[in-house]
C-alpha cells in the first residue's frame, strides 16, 4: 500500500534538518516529547515506543542521544502532518540498536521542541534508505 503522504526530501534538506535537530537537542531549553504509544495501543504492544524503550532499557536521554546521532544515511522519507496543517512534516529514519531495527518518526515543532512520535521496533520491514 502506497502512502500518498510520504515523499523523499532532497539530501541537502535532510542534512539541514539533522543539523537543526542536533542544535535543538544540544540545548537544555529544548523539550523532547516522546509519544509512548498510538491512540488505542497499549504500552505492552510489541510495536509501541514504550515497549521498545523498556526492552532496550532506554529512557528519554537515550532516545535523545539516538536522535542526535542520526545520519543522512538513516533517512527513509518525509510524511506530511495532516492533523496539523501548516506544521512541519515528520521525518522517518531507520537505525539498528543491538541487532534490531528501530523505526523513528520525528519532527521539530519549533526551535525548542522535538516531537518523537515513533521510536519502536518496526511492524513491517523498513523501507529502503535513499541516501545510504
Amino acid at each position: 500500500m502506497v502512502n500518498t503522504n510520504a515523499y523523499t526530501d532532497s539530501k541537502e534538506n535532510v542534512i539541514e534538518h539533522i543539523k537543526l535537530l542536533r542544535t535543538a537537542l544540544n540545548s537544555p531549553k529544548t523539550q523532547l516529547d516522546i509519544l509512548p504509544h498510538k491512540r488505542g495501543q497499549l504500552d505492552t504492544d510489541a510495536f509501541s515506543t514504550a515497549y521498545t524503550m523498556q526492552t532496550l532499557e532506554y529512557n528519554s536521554k537515550n532516545v535523545r542521544n539516538e536522535l542526535m546521532n542520526l545520519e543522512v544515511s538513516d533517512y527513509i522519507e518525509n510524511i506530511k502532518d495532516n492533523k496539523h496543517l501548516g506544521s512541519p512534516d515528520f521525518r522517518v529514519f531507520g537505525i539498528n540498536i543491538n541487532g534490531r531495527d528501530i523505526y523513528i518518526k520525528e519532527k521539530l515543532r519549533d526551535k525548542f521542541c522535538v516531537f518523537c512520535v515513533s521510536f519502536h521496533f518496526p511492524q513491517y520491514p523498513l523501507k529502503n534508505r535513499p541516501y545510504k
